[in-house]
């Protein structure tokens, strides 16, 4: 079994402001280390459940240089730097049986949610396909979806979760934290995080893929909605 790991950083449980996500703030370093004790619950997991599987982590965040590899579980592999064909799903190949998705948000308009965006926070207000508004968690399990590769678990806050339910309702989900008080960005109440376990990154692998025609196949029409027309230059 082979199984990807796309891991993103503003749903890793303690980030609550975007400087704990941006390179060279003061909290970022810090993130880092509990930004990839995450991705090794996931990995962990997946061995437990499957031991001979086949890990390859991709990173999904900003720069795509987030995780820090030497603290990275070794029987993993990591994928990181630019450029990645796919982006944040780089290495869904063919052959790949299950997508996990860790540390993801809320997409762009998303109330009481923790640094909720989709794609560039200072770009994109919202991206439809078909009508349907959809967050990096929705287009990312429609690409895996459409070609043939189940997405089976989530980790993030509790917005994500709903999404989740929402878009991929057999999708497992592991609630990390949740916002509080009127500023969501900067307040919020941590649950367990995801590292202190490899318990709830034990999915039940499907026994068959998703069908294209149960997802639409591929969206017949997409729309972007744009910050600012500055944004729209092709």
């Amino acid at each position: 079994m082979r199984v990807l790991v796309s891991v993103d950083m503003e749903g890793a449980a303690g980030v609550v402001d975007r400087e704990d996500v941006s390179p060279g703030e003061g909290a970022y370093e810090h993130n880092r280390a509990l930004l990839t004790a995450e991705a090794n619950a996931a990995v962990r997991g997946v061995y437990a459940s499957e031991p001979g599987a086949q890990v390859l982590v991709t990173e999904a965040h900003g720069p795509f240089r987030n995780l820090v590899p030497e603290q990275l579980d070794r029987r993993a592999e990591l994928l990181r730097g630019k450029p990645k064909p796919d982006g944040m799903l780089a290495g869904l190949d063919a052959d790949v049986d299950a997508a996990l998705f860790i540390g993801y948000h809320g997409r762009a308009g998303t109330a009481r949610s923790v640094l909720a965006h989709t794609i560039h926070g200072g770009v994109v207000a919202d991206v439809r396909c078909d009508g349907r508004s959809l967050g990096e968690l929705g287009l990312n399990a429609t690409l895996a979806a459409h070609r043939g590769v189940p997405a089976v678990l989530v980790s993030g806050d509790d917005s994500v979760a709903a999404e989740a339910a929402e878009v991929t309702p057999a999708m497992h989900t592991v609630v990390v934290k949740r916002p509080w008080a009127p500023a969501p960005r900067r307040c919020c109440i941590p649950t367990r995080p995801a590292s202190e376990s490899s318990r709830p990154c034990r999915a039940r692998w499907p026994t068959a893929r998703p069908s294209p025609a149960r997802w639409g196949r591929c969206a017949s029409t997409a729309r972007c909605g744009w910050r600012s027309t500055c944004s729209c230059r092709a």
